[in-house]
């Protein structure tokens, strides 16, 4: 793919820096009498569970402890292995059950293909995002051989969740013909 261009760099830390400021639901100016300095709200850190659930532990305006506990999404869609002809349309669901405001991103491989509803390389106009209320599906059209490999649906989360696709292109038979090339021995070859 390359370097990325000026827009693209500024994009992905726009849509990270959204995932960084969505994974702590409060601020310091929400809850101004609940932290006796700056050092110990900036080393509030989240818990994660065994079920990837994050939870913070804050204080009311009377004192009290609060837990707040924020999951992340979990998928609908199931991991795909598919099969197309080449020229086919290669399509794959990435659903969940409450998206919210974290973002999908579209890998094959360790390349990225698409950042929530947009291509990431505008190049390649076979690529297109359906989206649906809680996920999208990646459409790559007119399928050939190097479409063939393993996709990755993962979401913005703190915690890397995602969800992985397999796909196989199958592509016709190319037949070359040679011209028949006929080699005969002549008498005047054997002396």
């Amino acid at each position: 793919m390359g370097f990325f261009d000026a827009k693209t760099v500024i994009f992905l830390i726009f849509v990270i820096s959204l995932t960084l400021t969505y994974g702590n639901p409060v601020s310091k100016e929400d809850y101004p009498n609940d932290y006796y300095n700056d050092a110990e709200y900036y080393n509030d850190e989240y818990i994660y569970d065994d079920n990837k659930n994050e939870s913070n532990e804050i204080r009311d305006a009377d004192g009290n402890k609060e837990t707040i506990v924020k999951r992340n999404p979990k998928f609908v869609s199931t991991p795909k292995t598919i099969m197309v002809n080449e020229g086919d349309t290669i399509k794959l669901p990435c659903t969940v059950d409450k998206l919210e405001n974290f973002v999908i991103i579209w890998k094959k491989g360790s390349g990225i293909l698409a950042v929530g509803d947009k291509p990431f390389d505008g190049k390649d106009t076979r690529i297109k995002i359906e989206s649906s209320t809680n996920g999208n599906r990646l459409v790559i059209s007119l399928a050939d051989f190097s479409d063939e490999g393993e996709y990755t649906c993962q979401l913005s989360a703190l915690k890397t969740v995602e969800l992985k696709h397999s796909v196989r292109v199958r592509v016709q038979p190319r037949l070359k013909q040679f011209p028949r090339v006929e080699i005969s021995r002549s008498r005047q070859d054997n002396q």
